[in-house]
């Protein structure tokens, strides 16, 4: 009798044993996926690395290449860095993607040329770990391509507007954005995209009173 409770106590504390093992791992896979506090928020949180605490103050636009986070300004001839042409290349250490950007200064012209490997797609677990539920939503929304397109994935990229944040799709072939001074134009294919930036500042109109003509 002795032996069968011995026996009964040992499978129960092998039982509870897994049964723990099992929990944990479920609550840290679980945890992967939960957003961060709004406050540590990498996008819109008030962390000193945060891009709102980093560029908030800043003018211009620029992509984010989202599954290492990092940000690629796209210089304008508002940038004093524009006031040659020159030619500037980025690429992921992994080989997942790269980005080249043809800088026209006398014309304020940026063209940037994105490409990348048919596996780079976004991947929300790892950016669960960055950004709030609002904002991981918000980039879910920005790397969107909507309607049938048999040649594209989603890809882990999108523009960003400072100071606002916001967020801007870039892989919508010929989609195009009037955003502050800037015009932006988008054309993909494939794994590629490629954005035209123009530095279009708005003129000042100077209307000329009736029956004067210009010469």
């Amino acid at each position: 009798m002795r032996k069968y409770r011995i026996y009964i106590g040992l499978a129960a504390f092998i039982c509870f044993s897994f049964l723990t093992i099992g929990c944990e791992r479920f609550h840290k896979k679980l945890s992967h996926f939960l957003p961060v506090k709004k406050t540590e928020c990498m996008l819109c949180g008030n962390g000193k690395n945060s891009l709102k605490s980093i560029y908030g103050q800043c003018q211009g636009i620029a992509v984010i290449c989202l599954n290492d986070w990092r940000v690629v300004g796209i210089q304008t001839s508002e940038d004093e860095r524009m006031d040659v042409d020159g030619t500037s290349y980025i690429w992921d250490k992994e080989g997942a993607y790269s980005v080249e950007i043809d800088q026209i200064a006398s014309r304020g012209i940026s063209l940037m040329r994105y490409t990348s490997e048919s596996t780079n797609i976004l991947d929300v677990e790892k950016l669960s770990e960055r950004l709030c539920s609002v904002c991981l939503e918000e980039v879910k929304e920005a790397v969107h391509i909507y309607g049938t397109h048999t040649d594209r994935r989603e890809k882990a990229i999108c523009l960003i507007e400072f100071p606002s944040m916001k967020l801007y799709r870039i892989q919508q072939s010929f989609q195009y954005y009037l955003l502050g001074d800037y015009y932006v134009q988008s054309y993909c294919k494939g794994n590629g995209i490629d954005l035209m930036v123009f530095f279009a500042p708005e003129k000042t109109v100077s209307y000329m009173p009736n029956g004067w003509n210009h010469l």
